[in-house]
């Protein structure tokens, strides 16, 4: 009964189907198809003796009690992937809740690598931002194809960067200005920290232009999603 004790605890912590609870032939079909046997046939009758599961009367699935899951985990801590790190040395994670996950990690990895001194990650990383929400702008707009090729796929950035200084749908603040400065970060910071094999960016390159860069990024984050 550990083996199924242990498979309720995993899918607590991974809230599988949304809450954690599972059907006990999805448990059996997942320990035989593992190759650790056959449960006895008063397995789901026996399990429930075991102290914080909980069958759920209106579904019939099993779960843990949370109380349970907790002690389990730290039991099992070897099996769970670290707790991410939080920071907000360059950008506010709270000022990116509710735009969108893959946004939300990418502000994550922009903090992280900055703290860990990993410039040439965080330069990337930056870069990455900037053209993900100029095209979630051009999307929120709709009028995302004028920065797709006929194909369906979007250009690069420096096109991106181009139709966004000429076009009459979509704008950011300070046009004149700001999209040289997004170019010039792109083409000697960030693209070098890319593809240049002898250039390695320092802490410097990103915090003499981050002033402007994290006011850019605030204005297309506004227009993207607020």
């Amino acid at each position: 009964m550990d083996k199924v004790e242990a498979l309720l605890w995993w899918h607590g912590v991974n809230k599988t189907n949304g809450n954690g609870r599972v059907k006990f032939s999805q448990i059996k079909q997942e320990i035989e198809n593992a190759n650790h046997g056959e449960l006895p046939r008063n397995a789901a009758s026996l399990i429930i003796r075991k102290n914080g599961v909980v069958k759920d009367k209106n579904s019939g699935c099993y779960y843990l009690r949370t109380s349970r899951v907790n002690e389990l985990s730290e039991a099992y801590s070897e099996f769970l992937a670290p707790t991410p790190r939080t920071s907000s040395s360059l950008l506010l994670e709270e000022d990116f809740k509710d735009t969108r996950r893959y946004v939300e990690a990418v502000i994550r990895q922009i903090n992280v690598s900055y703290d860990e001194k990993l410039y040439d990650c965080c330069a990337i990383m930056i870069r990455r931002l900037i053209e993900t929400l100029i095209i979630e702008l051009f999307e929120r707009k709709k009028v995302a194809n004028e920065i797709k090729f006929d194909g369906g796929n979007y250009k690069m950035l420096k096109e991106i960067l181009n139709t966004l200084n000429a076009s009459q749908s979509v704008s950011i603040s300070r046009k004149s200005q700001n999209i040289p400065k997004l170019e010039k970060f792109k083409e000697n910071i960030a693209d070098k920290s890319a593809h240049n094999r002898t250039f390695n960016a320092k802490k410097s390159d990103i915090d003499n232009v981050w002033e402007d860069l994290r006011a850019i990024i605030l204005d297309l984050k506004a227009q993207a999603f607020d």
